[in-house]
């Protein structure tokens, strides 16, 4: 029958793999029953062009099957000759014998002791009897009775005996067959095991060979991959990649595209996790951002950008959170912003420039929370100079209430200097120079507005610079209820001094 099989099997090794052959190894060795199994090994063994694993699978699996069949059927053949020479002790007529007499030794026992009972009575009857305890003198009955039980009990008696003897006659006999019998059901088993230690080698070995072949399919349909395409509702292609075909997770280059099918986004998976760089485009082509991905995380260094392709922010990523130092953009290119990333939150100082790249102010934050700003204000960085007061006009309720000229006509000019440092130098002279009282102080740039403070009172004012020009507007409410606005007009220090006209 093996060589059968064998001569079958190399002849269908010439011949393509039939459905059948699929639908065999799917459900008898793979233990699967639906068609789309025996479809998904079909198309994945053709895919590869892998058809000789499942001729050597076939093979190795009905090797494996015909020595178990073999050894089953020498085991069945030695325990079929057994049973035609040896029949079951207990269906021996020496051993049902045996079985049967002693149950009626058993009966006879019982009624001889019912009977030995009765004698007991009848005897004691008929002493009464003779001792006139019935006040009669014929006492026939009596002894005729006794005479009876008697001879019944004697008659079980031997009954008894007669039945025991022949119990341990048919019993010897069955004895000496039971010895026979175990002594050959001892000498059946050890042929037993000598054939299942022969096969045991055999049988391993042809398992072995057909579980790996089976595991190489196994790992081939694992690892096999189809192309899978997610569609907007108008049927253009929104996402194109390949998936396992057994757990459909995502692997390899992943692409994203926009509804006019522009490239949209580029990623790799692995293992349906994002691994890799990760780039996204506008629909122009342009990058809207170029990262890398660590197990669907965000990690290592990133780079944003604008339409219009310029950088627009760069820094690093950590376990998906930003991290380090980064910088951001104008649309220019020219540098915005840069400072700490902790834990994805603004930390720290913060650098701010201007559209020109001039350094404008410090934002300090903490835990992601804006504390505060230093010198960054709405109007101009150019406020931070000497400035030389020349007019000041004062207003209530929007109307022009005075006007004050300084005059500067003495060798000393005051002035007032913002320093970079936050303080306030306030500079005034009388006409012999002589310095008037201290009028220093310090400021403080917040978003549309200085604070400015002196002699413990503090002020909103709103710079606005014009080239040399500064105005300096500082609006309150007195006591009164009225809105006062103070209006004074300073000229830079250098230039008043390059120009006394």
């Amino acid at each position: 029958m093996k060589t059968t099989i064998l001569l079958f099997l190399l002849l269908c090794s010439f011949l393509p793999l039939q459905a059948q052959d699929y639908n065999y190894v799917t459900k008898e060795i793979f233990q699967r029953k639906t068609e789309a199994d025996v479809e998904l090994l079909k198309n994945t063994i053709e895919n590869e062009g892998r058809q000789e694993l499942i001729y050597s699978l076939i093979k190795n699996y009905k090797d494996y099957i015909v020595l178990i069949d073999e050894k089953d059927r020498k085991i069945q053949n030695l325990n079929n000759s057994f049973d035609k020479e040896y029949i079951h002790p207990d269906k021996t007529s020496n051993c049902k014998n045996a079985k049967l007499y002693s149950r009626k030794t058993n009966s006879a026992v019982k009624r001889g002791n019912q009977l030995k009972i009765a004698v007991s009575l009848a005897k004691t009857s008929y002493n009464l009897c003779k001792n006139n305890a019935y006040r009669t003198t014929n006492c026939s009955n009596e002894y005729n009775n006794y005479n009876r039980q008697v001879n019944l009990y004697n008659t079980a008696a031997s009954k008894s005996q007669e039945y025991a003897s022949k119990a341990n006659h048919y019993q010897d006999k069955c004895n000496n067959y039971i010895y026979t019998y175990n002594d050959e059901l001892e000498i059946l088993k050890s042929k037993e095991k000598s054939i299942k230690r022969k096969y045991k080698a055999l049988i391993n070995e042809a398992e072995k060979k057909y579980k790996d072949e089976a595991t190489k399919i196994s790992q081939l349909i694992s690892n096999s991959k189809k192309i899978v395409e997610i569609k907007y509702p108008n049927g253009a292609i929104n996402f194109k990649g390949q998936v396992y075909t057994l757990s459909n997770k995502k692997t390899g280059k992943w692409k994203g595209y926009y509804q006019n099918g522009a490239l949209q986004l580029e990623t790799t998976y692995i293992d349906d996790l994002e691994q890799g760089t990760k780039t996204t485009y506008y629909e122009n082509g342009k990058p809207l951002f170029i990262l890398s991905m660590v197990k669907n995380k965000k990690e290592g260094h990133a780079k944003y950008y604008y339409e219009n392709g310029k950088l627009k922010s760069e820094g690093n990523y950590t376990d998906d959170k930003e991290t380090g130092n980064w910088k951001i953009y104008y649309e220019t290119g020219v540098l915005k912003g840069e400072g700490l990333y902790k834990n994805g939150k603004l930390d720290g100082d913060w650098h701010i420039y201007n559209e020109k790249g001039d350094f404008f102010g410090i934002e300090t934050y903490k835990n992601g929370i804006l504390q505060k700003k230093t010198n960054v204000t709405n109007t101009n960085k150019g406020f931070l100079n000497k400035w030389v007061p020349i007019k000041t006009e004062f207003y209530v309720n929007g109307k022009l209430d005075d006007t004050e000229i300084h005059d500067h006509k003495s060798e000393c000019i005051g002035y007032i200097d913002f320093a970079p440092n936050g303080i306030l130098i306030v500079k005034d002279y009388y006409h012999d120079c002589s310095e008037k009282s201290d009028r220093n102080g310090t400021y403080e740039n917040m978003t549309d507005y200085v604070l400015i403070s002196q002699n413990g009172e503090s002020h909103n004012a709103k710079l606005i610079v014009n080239n040399n020009e500064l105005q300096m507007i500082i609006s309150m409410d007195d006591e009164e209820g009225n809105t006062q606005k103070v209006i004074v007009y300073l000229m830079q220090y250098d230039y008043f001094m390059s120009h006394p006209e």
